[in-house]
């Protein structure tokens, strides 16, 4: 299973945010995954936090938003969700400038589809 592959090579920094374990073999599956071009919520999720933990935000937003979009379960859309305020607050966190305009299917915000995130530090 891919998620379960990709956990094994994260870590925790002392900020307790994941960080690559090996950065190396993580890169190499993430782009052995991207490269399928995967459709399913299961593939889109690990791919989305493997392209987390690698830094790639833009890429892991679109692809966590993709598996929220495919969630049936309340816990699948709770877990992409919590997967995907990682990825903005990571990038936030770094200074990144991440503008994400519109919402999600099924309303503007919490409980039930939280609405795509816009940079605070913006009107």
């Amino acid at each position: 299973m891919l998620f379960q592959e990709i956990n094994q090579l994260i870590t925790y920094d002392e900020r307790q945010r994941m960080v690559p374990g090996d950065r190396d073999r993580l890169t190499a599956l993430v782009d052995s995954a991207r490269a399928q071009a995967p459709t399913d919520y299961t593939t889109l999720r690990a791919l989305g936090v493997g392209l987390l933990v690698l830094g790639e935000y833009g890429d892991a937003i679109d692809h966590l938003n993709r598996a929220l979009d495919l969630a049936d379960t309340s816990g699948r859309r709770i877990a992409a969700s919590i997967n995907l305020a990682d990825a903005y607050r990571y990038a936030l966190h770094l200074g990144d400038e991440v503008r994400v305009v519109g919402g999600l299917p099924g309303g503007d915000g919490l409980p039930g589809h939280p609405a795509r995130a816009q940079d605070p530090r913006t009107p």
